[in-house]
């Protein structure tokens, strides 16, 4: 217990001091950037190779995000809901039922609002299901029903 109250006081703290010290940390960052561009990469792109179901996640979610502020459209979805949502189709496409991965772990999975954001959909888990690539430029910018009924 002793432990969780000095590290939430040495959070509280360390908060504390970025707020007085933004201006100058930044300028800091910056300067280590500058100089570490390459090593800043090379750490990206490892992260990337190890973790490619977050990194395509975290992608795809930023667009969806920007997209739905961009229109003001209400909201969102977090990892854990959308691990649920493949978990609960069996990994695999809502609309056709192709795997997900392949045989060679191609990851094949994009996150698909049944009524599209651009005919007025929400970005909220309630209106998203898991497709493949194919399934999802099929169906473009028609509702789940007139994907289904074609």
């Amino acid at each position: 217990m002793k432990y969780i109250n000095r590290r939430k006081a040495a959070l509280a703290q360390r908060k504390v001091y970025r707020e007085a010290h933004k201006k100058e940390l930044s300028e800091k960052f910056k300067r280590w950037y500058n100089s570490n561009k390459e090593q800043q990469f090379e750490n990206i792109a490892r992260w990337q190779e190890i973790h490619p179901e977050e990194y395509h996640f975290i992608k795809t979610k930023a667009r969806h995000v920007r997209r739905a502020r961009l229109n003001n459209i209400a909201g969102s979805f977090t990892a854990d809901e959308i691990k649920e949502l493949a978990h609960q189709q069996e990994n695999k496409c809502y609309y056709c039922g192709k795997l997900f991965f392949n045989g060679n772990l191609i990851f094949d999975r994009h996150i698909e609002h049944k009524t599209p954001l651009s005919r007025g959909g929400t970005n909220d888990v309630s209106n998203i299901v898991l497709s493949c690539s194919k399934c999802n430029r099929i169906k473009h910018t028609k509702t789940h029903d007139e994907f289904l009924a074609e």
